[in-house]
């Protein structure tokens, strides 16, 4: 389809090119046959240049703004976040369609067993446990920042999202961040359970700090965590440098259903 489109437009260029010749060729043949028709004289003529030479300076100068306009609309839409989102079933079969979809994709399933071992670990509480399922998950797809909310009941008529566990996630220990369902992105992906994964974010909309100084990733996914009975149970959101496939979408997705039956299991609240 895009590349219908790049034809088209190529098309389009060159039609535009040609009528801008051709106009031109016409505004000029046009006004020797206006003078001719009109009868004026050599000083008439000279005021006429005049007059119409002004609005073809003004046209032109219209022309030159458009086309700018356009050139930098389409500059800068280059640079415009692209989101796309999937459904996220939770059901066995889609679960191993999934599986199956990772292997014929070369992605190991060593991974996502290493995430179950993780999970079947002993910690000294459920954050450690969370915490070293985002070091792992980091590993396996470069991330450099993570995080895992979970679902905080505030009353009975609001859900909120609370910062539950992360990973190269600067927050001091005072405070609290948590978002309610539909506020932000993670707030989102958990009111509308979706998987959201968005490449070319903003500079400075994320920062990680290092060693190194300051640097703010390009691409970032959130995939919600549900049990079985689709009921938002957290979010997982990823950062990275680099794109996130299809292999990686699918990945998480894994991972999901995993911290979702950890979490269903232990009884684990924000």
């Amino acid at each position: 389809m895009k590349s219908v489109f790049r034809i088209i437009g190529g098309i389009m260029i060159v039609t535009f090119v040609l009528g801008v010749i051709f106009l031109v060729n016409y505004y000029f043949n046009w006004i020797d046959q206006l003078k001719i028709s009109l009868g004026l004289a050599s000083d008439q003529q000279a005021k006429l240049n005049s007059a119409l030479g002004n609005l073809m300076i003004m046209l032109g100068a219209e022309a030159a703004i458009g086309f700018l306009a356009f050139l930098f609309f389409l500059l800068g839409s280059r640079s415009t976040t692209q989101i796309v989102s999937f459904s996220n079933s939770n059901n066995q079969n889609n679960s191993s369609n999934d599986l199956d979809t990772i292997n014929e994709n070369h992605t190991s399933i060593k991974n996502i067993r290493e995430v179950e071992d993780i999970l079947e670990q002993f910690f000294e509480n459920e954050q450690k446990k969370m915490e070293k399922v985002l070091w792992k998950i980091a590993n396996d797809l470069d991330a450099v920042q993570g995080a895992i909310f979970l679902t905080k009941q505030k009353d009975a008529e609001m859900k909120q999202i609370e910062l539950f566990a992360g990973y190269a996630y600067y927050l001091p220990e005072s405070k609290v961040l948590t978002y309610e369902f539909g506020e932000g992105l993670a707030g989102q992906v958990a009111k509308d359970g979706r998987l959201v994964n968005i490449s070319s974010i903003p500079e400075g909309y994320i920062s990680v700090i290092s060693g190194l100084g300051k640097s703010s990733p390009t691409n970032l996914i959130l995939v919600p965590i549900k049990n079985e009975q689709e009921e938002a149970l957290g979010v997982i959101e990823i950062a990275s440098f680099r794109e996130f496939d299809q292999k990686d979408e699918l990945f998480l997705k894994e991972v999901a259903l995993l911290l979702a039956k950890e979490i269903d299991i232990n009884q684990i609240t924000a």
